[in-house]
């Protein structure tokens, strides 16, 4: 099955993005929001949680090993989670769902 057009639209948008948002406005973002907790966290775990790629997701922890996510700490981990996840069952998930659609003919 190929993806729908808001997918693709989507896969674009963070490949164009990939790693430079968060890097380029880190120090405005902290210094506005760092110490406001629920406003950062969302920010942070919203940011993480749209991460399909185990590369971006490393680089995103990478990043915040050496910069502090403040306030924003537990919904950065909280996102990080969740890509993850949607990681992972991406690789075991999806081959066994395709593989039932094309049974009942809904794929080519």
């Amino acid at each position: 099955c190929s993806g729908s057009s808001a997918e693709l639209g989507k896969q674009w948008y963070q490949r164009r993005v990939r790693g430079t948002v968060y890097k380029r406005h880190y120090k405005t973002y902290h210094k506005f929001f760092g110490l406001t907790q629920f406003t950062y966290a969302r920010a942070l775990k919203t940011l993480a949680m749209h991460q399909n790629d185990a590369r971006t997701i490393h680089e995103i922890e990478e990043f915040f090993e050496k910069n502090s996510a403040g306030g924003g700490e537990m919904g950065l981990r909280n996102g990080l989670e969740v890509a993850l996840f949607r990681v992972e069952f991406a690789k075991w998930a999806v081959p066994d769902i395709v593989k039932y659609l094309r049974s009942k003919g809904h794929c080519s």
